[in-house]
Parts: C-alpha cells; sequence; structure tokens
C-alpha cells in the first residue's frame, strides 16, 4: 500500500490531481484505495500501476467492474 506522496512521485501528478481523481469516482474506494481512519487513505500499488498504463479507461474499468463484483 502506498501514501498519497508516494503515488503522486510515482505518477508524476500533483496531489490535488490524484484527490480530484478520487473525489470524482475515477479511483475506486475498495480497489484503488482504502481509508483506514479520517486521515489515512492508502492505495492499491497493483492497481494505480494498471490505472498508470490505461489511463483508467477501457479495459481497466472493466477490470475494477470484476474486482467490485468479486469482492461482494
Amino acid at each position: 500500500m502506498l501514501t498519497a506522496s508516494q503515488v503522486c512521485s510515482d505518477l508524476g501528478i500533483h496531489k490535488n490531481t490524484l484527490r480530484r481523481w478520487r473525489q470524482q469516482g475515477a479511483l475506486v474506494k475498495g480497489v484503488h484505495w482504502v481509508q483506514f481512519n479520517p486521515t489515512t487513505i492508502r492505495y492499491d500499488r497493483e492497481w494505480m500501476e494498471k490505472f498508470r498504463q490505461t489511463g483508467g479507461k477501457g479495459s481497466h474499468k472493466l477490470e475494477v467492474l470484476a474486482a467490485l463484483k468479486a469482492q461482494r
């Protein structure tokens, strides 16, 4: 699991971009990120790499839907 700073460094983005993606639903809670308490959010390394490679589009969305379905 990665901190926001680690993800931003890996992806070359600003922390506000990461926050916006999370708030707008581009990053899915329980798949891309988890919140342990009100101030601690961690990002899944594998899912963030997949997001980076695909831009969060196409096959990535299908994989996210499959992951959510498998969690139920």
